[in-house]
Order: C-alpha cells, then structure tokens, then sequence
C-alpha cells in the first residue's frame, strides 16, 4: 500500500467539497496529506490554543437530547479515506487522539512527542520538541515496553516492565494492586477521560477490565470464563434518559461478554443483561453467520440524528448499528443498511477505532489504528 496514497486518489467527493478539501490537504513526505506535522517549520500552530484542543467537540446537552425511539434514522453517511500515517513498534507509537489532535511518541534522543495538525482546525503543536502545553514525555525508559496513551486530557503510562498502570504526569498508580495483563487491548476517547485497559484477572480463565470512566472514578469488572478483546466507552443508552451515566461495551470475539452501566462515581458496575443481548442481537443480524472478530468499536452519534451509534469494524468492514432505546417498537437497536469495506486496512490488524469531529461541521470522522498505520476517514453524504 503506499503510505500516503496521491493527489489523483483523494479527492474524489463532490465539487462543493473540492475547494476545502484542497485547502485542507498540506503535504507531508511530498505526498497530499489531511495532516501536517506541528513543529517549529510550521508556526501556523498556534500554543495558547492546546489547552483547549481536547474540549473542541465535547458532548453538550443537545447531543443528548433524544428524538422521538420510533422515527426513522437520519441519513446514512459514508467514510472515505483521506490519510494514513505510519507507525512503527520500535520507533513511532500511536498515544491517542487528544481532542482533534493525533499524539504520537518518537524513540529519538530524546524520546519525544510529535503532533499533527489538521489544518487549519483549531489546535496547536509542541514546536522543536518543545514539551509546552503538554506533560513531558517519558524518556531514557525501555521504548519497546513502555506504552502512553492519553484519553481525553488524561494522559496515562502501560509498562510491561512491572505491569504498572499509572498517571502521567505523576506516575501514581490509576488503581492499586492493578496489574497490566498486556498493552492490548485498550480503549481511549478523543475527549472522555474514559479509559479501558485488561488488567491480569484473579483466575487465569477469567478476564478483569479496568475502567477508569474518568475525575477519578476508577472500577474493575472481572467475567469469569472468557477472554476480554475489545472495549468501547461512551454515553450508549442516551435516549433512555435513566441516569446510568457512561456505558462500557466488553467484548470477546464476536460476542458481546457485557454492558456496564457507570451510574455514580465509584459504584460498581451492573451489567445490563437486556442491553447487551439486543446489541448481540444486532450484531448477527449485520453479518448472519460470520465469525470473524471485532477488534474495536466507538460509541458515538455518527449522522447527526442523534441516535447514539455504536461503529465497529469487523474483517476490514465498517458496520454501524444505531440504539433508538427501549421504547422503540422496532427493536432497540437498528442497522445501518449496509457495511462499508474500508480497503485500506487490508492484511492490517486493527486496534483502536474513534469518532471526533475534524472538519468542526457537527459530523465525525473516524480514526483507525492498526499496527503499522494510523488511518483517517472523512464523514461524507
């Protein structure tokens, strides 16, 4: 695959869209980009506006406000790639989008941050390797065993040198006696301080998740007889109105394992038999019959019809499922019509997937990590 793709392959979308798009698209490796590296060669970047970069498109009250379960979705979008940028285990890692900016960490001297900007979106940069606006980077550790990732404006430290799951800056133990049991899977959201990590469980065929759902409010679930693979955080059941505050989708394979409400700071998570049975439910009825896994899903309104949609992407295929709540007649949740191949990710293994909305139009793009690329999806008609 090549690594940016050209010109002549990313602007294909309508001519209302051709003059942005161009406006958009700076270069980085001599090739069209959606991205352009922030640092000292780019001083359009501005530093007073990084503090705010992870609040750009934060869920306010009208996101949350529900239409009516039995009305029909809003119009189906579709996701076109603009850009890919490569990562490599021993070199380059992915951190995590913080707010509409793209964190990477470098194993350079000294190991560093790099941001990249989608210009010209409000955001900002660390210029010359400057640490301004962010925490210090981790340096002089082990690259290959030390993994940041930043949620929202948290920024956390995965070793697996000593299992440790801690708070950067600070290097506070997120929860103690929390043991890593490996740098994947993880869950991170653009602008949640909601993190997920699998932690070692008490039994060896059991899976445990820390959840810290974020201002502190840390839990642990543990499912006894199966292997946790993905995890997703977010406002799922919005449109019910009950009070049960973020939700936490755990997977394993192709099967739903579990739907934790937060309700309050610190309690204990219920799983929501009813809730995940439906969304199993519409998970089979997308793919009748296939078996392959899913790696990673978001929780995010993806149209603007403000039914919350739960994105996942399962053998290279985006599927998006919309929850329309439990007084809908239809059924609480219902497909989008089609699964859209995302061609890009062929032969990759996917990791990560967020919605956050780059282009600052109320519609999200999506962003895909896998292995050896961080790929970028513009939302369209």
């Amino acid at each position: 695959m090549s690594q940016l793709g050209t010109a002549t392959s990313m602007f294909r979308h309508p001519r209302r869209l051709g003059l942005l798009w161009a406006l958009l698209l700076p270069c980085l490796s001599q090739c069209d980009l959606l991205w352009k590296p922030c640092g000292a060669d780019n001083p359009s970047c501005p530093l007073q506006e990084l503090h705010d970069a992870a609040t750009t498109d934060a869920y306010s009250p009208s996101d949350l406000k529900m239409p009516d379960p039995n009305t029909p979705l809003g119009p189906i979008r579709k996701f076109e790639w603009r850009a890919s940028i490569p990562i490599d285990a021993t070199k380059l890692k992915y951190v995590g989008m913080k707010g509409t900016m793209p964190v990477f960490w470098v194993n350079g001297t000294p190991q560093k941050w790099v941001v990249y900007q989608a210009s010209p979106l409000p955001s900002s940069a660390i210029p010359g390797g400057s640490s301004e606006g962010l925490p210090a980077a981790p340096v002089g550790v082990d690259f290959g065993k030390i993994y940041p990732v930043v949620s929202g404006s948290s920024f956390f430290v995965l070793s697996t040198v000593d299992a440790s799951i801690k708070t950067w800056p600070g290097n506070m133990a997120v929860l103690q006696d929390a043991k890593l049991a490996g740098p994947q899977p993880v869950f991170r959201h653009p602008e949640l301080d909601a993190l997920a990590v699998k932690m070692q469980p008490t039994m060896t065929a059991n899976s445990t998740v820390l959840i810290q759902w974020g201002q502190g409010a840390t839990v642990t679930y543990e499912k006894v007889g199966a292997e946790l693979t993905a995890m997703a955080v977010g406002d799922l059941d919005a449109a019910d109105v009950s009070g049960t505050g973020l939700d936490a989708i755990l997977l394993t394979g192709k099967t739903g394992l579990a739907v934790l409400h937060q309700y309050n700071a610190g309690s204990i998570p219920v799983d929501d038999l009813l809730l995940r049975d439906a969304l199993q439910g519409a998970v089979e009825r997308a793919m009748p019959g296939e078996t392959s896994p899913i790696p990673a899903a978001f929780v995010r309104n993806l149209n603007g019809d403000r039914f919350m949609d739960v994105a996942y992407i399962r053998n290279g295929q985006l599927l998006v499922t919309s929850y329309k709540g439990r007084a809908a007649t239809s059924g609480m949740f219902e497909n989008w019509p089609a699964a859209q191949t995302l061609s890009e990710l062929s032969g990759q293994t996917v990791k990560s997937l967020a919605a956050v909305d780059l282009t600052i139009d109320g519609l999200p793009e999506l962003v895909v990590e896998t292995e050896t690329y961080v790929h970028f999806y513009l939302n369209r008609p």
